[in-house]
């Protein structure tokens, strides 16, 4: 296993030449036994609005690291590419213009709804992009656990909260200086609390 700084071809949406939609990115990651990668480093050098993490150099990206990115305000979208298995929410807390996540339909350990990106099976919330269009959210009622940092720095005004919800995890809400009113619902029922059936709460920094 090594280390690598290499360029990393990605989607770009922006402008210019549309012939030129390839451009090339300041990229690091440590390329793991089986050839698979984990990107570890990226800066945005060619301005890019859309980001795809698939491939690395014609290896496929299969983890990302916890914090690759660097602060970016240019980034709109990410699409997580089908070998992807291993990721943190946190991952993306400083792409300060993302508004949506793409997951590829053959990807078997994540999906995006609405450009949020969820766990496969919509149990965990990994991350609403910091530049999320609406002031509203309601967290589906599948989800049991909202990860590490998921709303940190979020716009959003209101957030409905399922009552199936056992964990919410250190910095789920950093800096959402915006949020009013958090609701819980159970099917038709709404009221304006945290759910009853929470059993944990992160504090705090660990």
């Amino acid at each position: 296993n090594g280390l690598y700084h290499i360029t990393m071809y990605l989607s770009l949406n922006g402008g210019g030449n549309e012939k030129d939609d390839l451009r090339i990115h300041a990229t690091s990651y440590t390329e793991k036994e089986d050839g698979s990668v984990e990107l570890t480093a990226f800066t945005n050098k060619s301005k890019a609005k859309e980001l795809k993490l698939d491939t690395v150099d014609g290896k496929a990206v299969t983890s990302i690291a916890r914090h690759p990115f660097r602060w970016d305000f240019l980034v709109e979208t990410v699409y997580i590419g089908k070998d992807v298995k291993e990721l943190r929410g946190e991952s993306f807390v400083n792409l300060r213009a993302l508004k949506e996540f793409v997951v590829d339909e053959q990807n078997e350990s994540f999906c995006a709804v609405d450009g949020v990106l969820y766990t496969k099976d919509m149990k965990t919330l990994l991350c609403c992009p910091k530049a999320y269009e609406g002031k509203e959210f309601t967290v589906p009622a599948s989800v049991e656990v909202i990860s590490r940092s998921a709303f940190s720095d979020c716009k959003l005004e209101e957030i409905y909260l399922p009552e199936g919800l056992k964990t919410i995890e250190t910095l789920a809400f950093l800096k959402a200086t915006e949020l009013k009113e958090i609701y819980s619902y159970e099917g038709d029922k709404l009221y304006k609390s945290l759910p009853e059936g929470l059993e944990f709460i992160g504090l705090g920094d660990e």
